[in-house]
């Protein structure tokens, strides 16, 4: 970790940033206009953000900025840009949750996980699912994240193709990178994706913080949602081999280590 910001300032990870807003060598304001030129530039060919609350984004870190002037930051990480998946929503953003039933839905409030993450400056990695062909090919309609999920400039995202968010993907570097010590989870599927992206978590060495009631199941044949929902917040809080734990607990709960 360093004050260096002779790289590209979108380039800087959160450590790099939490040394250069301490040492006044950066402000949010000129992060954020880092990362919206950047993301002009290679928006059109690659898709990035299926939503850009640019407005919005240089609210918050306007307000940043002048909080880290007056040394009073809410974190450490206040004034790191993040983004948020597409199925948690944001207030007045469309929330589609990939499907043309929701295309006009926008949510009034955050997501409880999503305020309070926001209220404490935590990065947020959006994983995305996607198939080869077909139902959530990469681009198509379906894959992209859901409107209404209050995305910033900053936030990560990781595309996978299996349950495990960390197979064959830059999840753990990019944990490593941001000196994250342990996770918070939600999202879908609760039996696939949830389960066994929890599951390396652990193995990894992350404990993790499961959303009890931020992580859902189309269910199926033999058990309900709710069903498999309560039963893995069970089965996952009493796996104990790996070392690390997971804690269930609702939105309302949710808290961060102050270590990130």
């Amino acid at each position: 970790m360093s004050t260096d910001t002779r790289a590209p300032l979108w380039q800087l990870d959160a450590c790099d940033l939490g040394a250069a807003y301490r040492a006044g060598a950066l402000t949010p304001l000129a992060v954020l206009d880092a990362h919206l030129e950047r993301l002009n530039m290679v928006q059109p060919a690659i898709n990035a953000m299926a939503w850009v609350d640019a407005e919005g984004a240089r609210h918050a870190a306007s307000a940043s900025t002048e909080r880290l002037r007056q040394g009073q930051p809410l974190s450490a990480l206040d004034g790191v840009p993040v983004t948020v998946k597409d199925n948690i929503p944001l207030a007045g953003l469309p929330c589609r949750w990939g499907s043309r039933l929701w295309q006009d839905h926008r949510p009034a409030v955050d997501e409880s996980p999503v305020a309070r993450l926001r209220a404490a400056g935590a990065p947020v990695v959006f994983i995305q699912h996607e198939s080869t062909a077909g139902y959530l090919e990469h681009g198509t309609r379906e894959w992209q994240l859901a409107d209404g999920l209050q995305v910033q400039p900053g936030d990560l995202r990781v595309r996978k193709k299996t349950p495990d968010a960390f197979l064959n993907t830059d999840l753990e570097a990019l944990l490593k990178a941001r000196g994250v010590e342990e996770v918070i989870v939600c999202g879908m599927h609760t039996e696939f994706c949830v389960d066994t992206t929890t599951r390396r978590a652990l193995a990894l060495g992350y404990p993790v913080t499961l959303v009890a009631d931020a992580h859902t199941s189309a269910g199926n044949e033999v058990l309900g949602a709710p069903q498999v929902i309560a039963h893995h917040n069970a089965t996952l809080t009493n796996i104990s081999s790996f070392g690390p734990r997971v804690r269930a607990v609702n939105s309302a709960d949710v808290g961060l280590n102050p270590a990130w």
